[in-house]
């Protein structure tokens, strides 16, 4: 019987605990669509950061030269994620090495998952969608 009652006891205190503590209504789904929907074009990387959270993950656009029909032509292609890093990203601002840009990646959930691209100066050009698993799941 005392077992019983402690057991309800501990249950009882950490509902409790979960209620209060705001854990029962956290929402990484709508918190990301707050976050998507307060980026603006023209943003600077730092606002976007200070308004939402740091982004899981970044790549630089980098330009590449090709030899096609005897005529060297530039590509812009995306760079690979990878972990972000404030400190680098701000140096290759001051540097002006981004010539083509950067992007981040925001993941809240498996539904929420958006790209924020940012010019060579750092300010927000465009947010877009970014393919979940969801998407490549519904065939």
């Amino acid at each position: 019987m005392k077992i019983l009652v402690g057991l309800i006891l501990v249950v009882g205190i950490g509902y409790g605990a979960l209620h209060y503590g705001g854990l029962l209504s956290f929402d990484p789904a709508q918190q990301g669509r707050d976050a998507k929907a307060a980026i603006k074009p023209g943003m600077s990387w730092k606002k976007v950061v200070s308004t939402t959270t740091e982004p899981s993950e970044c790549r630089f656009y980098v330009i590449q030269k090709k030899n096609l029909g005897g005529q060297e032509i530039e590509i812009t292609k995306a760079g690979p994620f990878m972990p972000f890093d404030g400190k680098n990203l701000e140096d290759r601002l001051l540097d002006e090495s981004l010539p083509k840009g950067f992007e981040f990646l925001y993941k809240y959930s498996a539904d929420v998952q958006f790209l924020v691209k940012f010019d060579a100066a750092g300010d927000v050009e465009y947010i877009g969608d970014a393919p979940t698993m969801k998407d490549l799941l519904d065939l």
